[in-house]
């Protein structure tokens, strides 16, 4: 069939379709209808004719229409718009008039209103109200006051709930410090008077080296007179009584045997070993060891006995600088026999601080990096380069050890590993009290230092501490070295600290 036969028979060649009835109900279609007579009206009404009856079309009229090409006569039949005209008229379908304008949504609108004053209420309830509100009023007034490690000025502080710590000083009297965390609407008034720092007493003028022997029973020091003289701690009234009859001069390192009979010494002179059990003044010397001792920079001895060395405090070792480097030597305590233990590169120690473990095998090395020597193997290994140590110090059991840099960090050592801590403090300003206990001393204040968890107790501030040279703690009592000479003090809490 062509064309034209197909223009002139329109019906045969539509394929069956479904009344548009039985697809849609009459009202859907008279709504499009609607709005399509509306937009049409609104341009120009003459341009198309409507259907006078209002009835719908069939699906078969619609396609007659456009196959036929309509009649001009006719003006009630529906006419497909040529193409043309459907280009010429699809502007105006999109043009302002073509917009749908939607109800605004009066639902949507409240709850955005709700949401708004919801989150005001919040910001106004988190600035507020949930707040941890201190007040700092002191008298005197402070010196200096510290609230989360930054300085501030005495007043009143909103500070979010969690934990904050606070640290409120004046020079002579006892720090008040508090870390810990505070709850939501906690209010906290320090409204107090500083207490003055605690007293200490005098044990020796002028005496320096404080030493507590390994059962922690004795105090033992140099006097001014270079006598060395010891004084049992549990008995505070007690009278410190001399060791020595000898005097010595400029003593730099003391060391007391575990039995509290000899003592290990360096002075102008040499290195000493002196028994106390001999009288006479010569005899008490039982040993000098090297004559070249302003070539030593340090010494230490063994604390224990073991399978290597039978007996406690029997062997020494000390260093001697050379032009090829450090050497460090291991001797007996008459120093009848001695050999080279290792050699060190000087690259790696301007000086050297040596300390012994009691666990009989390890040497631990500062004045440079941090190294530990194996006594069992005689092999040297750095166990730190991340800073200049200039002092190192074995806990009992030599479970820990303690490490200063020159900056006055402090650093905790196990098991050959490092770890920078926030505490600071000055070398030889550290006692073990404990395998995993030390008090360290900052400006006037002991802290106890728990190495297992790094968490502190701050004790009371003792006068004249914050000069101290040298510290030894036991039995809860501090002894130093200052100024005057060697004191003690117990340490004790005042009555506003944190406990």
């Amino acid at each position: 069939m062509d064309i034209k036969q197909e223009q002139d028979n329109p019906e045969e060649s539509i394929p069956n379709v479904m009344p548009i009835e039985e697809i849609i109900t009459e009202e859907p279609f008279k709504e499009i209808e609607t709005a399509e007579t509306a937009v049409k009206k609104d341009d120009k009404p003459e341009a198309r004719s409507t259907p006078s009856s209002g009835v719908a079309p069939k699906p078969s009229d619609i396609l007659k229409a456009g196959f036929s090409g309509g009649s001009e006569n006719n003006s009630s039949s529906l006419q497909a718009p040529k193409p043309t005209e459907i280009l010429t008229k699809a502007p105006d379908l999109v043009g302002k008039k073509a917009i749908i304008k939607r109800p605004k949504n009066k639902i949507a609108t409240v709850f955005g209103v709700v949401f708004v004053l919801l989150v005001a209420a919040f910001v106004a309830f988190f600035f507020f109200f949930y707040r941890v509100k201190i007040t700092i009023n002191t008298s005197p007034a402070p010196d200096k006051v510290v609230l989360d490690g930054k300085d501030v000025k005495p007043g009143t502080f909103n500070l979010m709930p969690g934990k904050h710590t606070i640290e409120i000083s004046k020079n002579g009297y006892i720090t008040y410090t508090d870390s810990r965390i505070f709850k939501v609407d906690e209010t906290v008034n320090l409204d107090f008077k500083f207490e003055p720092a605690k007293t200490a007493t005098l044990l020796g003028e002028k005496g320096y080296l404080p030493a507590i022997t390994k059962d922690g029973n004795y105090i033992v020091f140099v006097a001014s007179n270079g006598q060395l003289f010891s004084k049992k701690i549990s008995d505070v009234n007690a009278a410190p009584i001399p060791l020595s009859n000898n005097a010595f001069t400029n003593v730099t390192d003391l060391f007391i045997s575990n039995n509290g009979q000899f003592a290990l010494l360096k002075d102008i002179e040499a290195l000493k070993v002196v028994e106390f059990a001999k009288t006479d003044v010569i005899n008490q010397n039982i040993a000098k060891l090297p004559p070249s001792i302003d070539q030593i920079s340090s010494v230490t001895w063994n604390a224990t006995k073991s399978d290597y060395f039978p007996e406690e405090n029997s062997e020494i070792i000390y260093d001697l600088k050379t032009d090829s480097g450090w050497r460090l030597y291991l001797a007996n305590r008459a120093h009848s026999q001695a050999d080279i233990l290792a050699t060190l590169d000087p690259d790696n120690f301007s000086s050297l601080y040596l300390d012994w473990s009691e666990n009989d095998k390890q040497v631990l090395l500062t004045g440079g990096e941090a190294g530990i020597i194996d006594l069992t193997t005689r092999e040297y290994s750095t166990i730190s380069k991340d800073a200049k140590f200039i002092f190192g110090k074995w806990g009992p059991q030599g479970q820990y050890a303690a490490l200063i840099d020159d900056l006055g960090n402090l650093y905790r050592v196990k098991d050959g590993k490092v770890e920078k801590t926030e505490f600071k403090t000055k070398p030889e300003l550290i006692s073990f009290t404990a395998n995993n206990k030390l008090v360290i001393v900052s400006g006037a204040r002991p802290i106890e230092v728990n190495f297992d968890t790094l968490t502190s107790i701050d004790y009371a501030e003792i006068k004249g501490l914050e000069t101290a040279q040298k510290v030894a703690v036991a039995q809860g009592v501090i002894y130093f070295q200052d100024n005057i000479g060697i004191e003690f003090a117990p340490l004790a809490f005042s009555s506003y600290q944190q406990k």
